[in-house]
């Protein structure tokens, strides 16, 4: 594991990417800089990713993705992928340029516009975040707010992504447009989505309101899936093996 070492700039870049839920880029991009084949083979797609964002840029040609990376290169990488940080409770109503990070439980967004993603942290811990009238134009990643996320009258354009390394997340949602709610870890929904997608094994309870369409992908074998009574789950698609579907709901 080698916990003593300094961190690589290409090793910070793959956490980055992962952590902001960064599609990979093409390894083809890389070829701009005079080093670009020295960059990992398992680093190329995230490296490649922060380099289209436009969140990287290299140094006179070179990316030096072996050097280890100073406070002040990951300050500024953090700066170019976070347009605000919310760090304290409270009420945020102004339009954020960029992503947003929420990383502190009992901040509510109101009326607020995102021109990028809607991350709310590990930090959030078990406790909650309220989301009222909000527009995110990318994507909604939740890895804190066991206790509840709720949503109401909020927009997401690229998709909700649930990855939330802690515990389960409960999830409540009204009169809202979510898009596909791709799950990688525990979920209990309250409210209505169009569709859910399971991509990891994880226990999924519909406790109330209605899913039009749930998919479970091979990866997430021996997951469980729970309709409460008064829920319903329009269809689902098994993938894989050894998935429970239970509970009184339809």
């Amino acid at each position: 594991l080698l916990p003593s070492n300094r961190i690589t700039r290409e090793e910070a870049f793959a956490v980055l990417a992962r952590a902001f839920d960064l599609e990979d880029g093409s390894a083809s991009t890389l070829q701009a800089f005079s080093d670009g084949s020295a960059v990992s083979l398992w680093a190329q797609g995230a490296v490649a990713a922060l380099v289209e964002n436009g969140d990287i840029s290299g140094a006179d040609g070179r990316l030096n993705p072996k050097a280890g990376i100073t406070r002040a290169e990951f300050a500024q990488v953090m700066c170019n992928l976070v347009g605000l940080y919310v760090s304290t409770p409270e009420t945020v109503t102004q339009a954020v340029d960029g992503n947003l990070v929420v990383r502190a439980a009992g901040v509510t967004l109101q009326g607020v516009t995102i021109d990028g993603d809607l991350i709310l942290a590990d930090g959030i811990g078990a406790g909650g975040v309220t989301l009222d009238g909000v527009t995110i134009h990318g994507k909604l990643i939740v890895r804190g707010g066991s206790d509840s996320v709720r949503m109401t009258g909020c927009t997401v354009d690229d998709g909700v992504i649930l990855t939330n390394p802690n515990a389960a997340t409960q999830m409540v949602v009204q009169d809202s447009q979510t898009g596909v709610l791709e799950v990688r870890s525990g979920l209990t929904l309250e409210g209505d989505v169009p569709e859910i997608a399971v991509t990891q094994a994880a226990e999924v309870i519909v406790r109330s309101g209605t899913v039009e369409q749930m998919t479970v992908d091979e990866a997430a074998r021996d997951s469980t899936i729970t309709v409460a009574e008064g829920a319903e789950v329009a269809e689902i698609e098994i993938d894989a093996d050894g998935v429970q579907v239970n509970g009184k709901g339809k």
